[in-house]
């Protein structure tokens, strides 16, 4: 069998399935998790990892781990919209303008690039320093970053919707 037969037959073999609509509410109702969405299964697998893991430097990576289901459900969400940031924002204000979908996508962005940086001093935290190192970054650090991030976003905000408003 040759390399591209090989991939063919495995690509055969991997392709989704059909399932009527009754097949698929069946399923759904044995197992909840096959409606869930990538970023909930990977926060899913997360926890199982932590679950089953009863070594002290599994739990070590659990900030890492949570900051990679955010960046996938944040992510995600600029690829399928409405961006996650969008979906808060019309919470509370359901007509967005145009200029604000853009602003919300925007800021979404720089919440993933936050989770990409705050995950990677994680991961660091959690590998090569003390526990004392990991404890401070990750129980007070990353949440006062994260505490800056939605203060300077939220100042942010208001300066461009009074300039917009008028």
């Amino acid at each position: 069998m040759s390399v591209f037969e090989q991939f063919q037959a495995r690509y055969d073999a991997t392709q989704e399935e059909e399932f009527s609509l009754q097949e698929y509410l069946e399923i759904c109702k044995q197992d909840s998790s096959a409606y869930a969405t990538a970023a909930e299964r990977l926060l899913i697998a997360i926890g199982a990892i932590i679950l089953w893991s009863e070594s002290a430097s599994t739990a070590r990576l659990y900030p890492v781990m949570v900051n990679l289901g955010m960046l996938a459900y944040f992510g995600s969400s600029l690829l399928h919209p409405p961006s996650a940031i969008e979906r808060i924002a019309r919470i509370s204000e359901p007509d967005l303008p145009p200029q604000a979908i853009i602003y919300t996508a925007r800021v979404t962005m720089v919440w993933c690039l936050f989770f990409v940086i705050n995950g990677a001093i994680a991961l660091y935290t959690a590998i090569w320093s003390s526990l004392e190192i990991w404890t401070l970054y990750n129980g007070l650090i990353a949440y006062l970053a994260m505490g800056l991030l939605f203060s300077v976003e939220y100042l942010i905000r208001r300066h461009v919707r009074e300039a917009t408003d008028g």
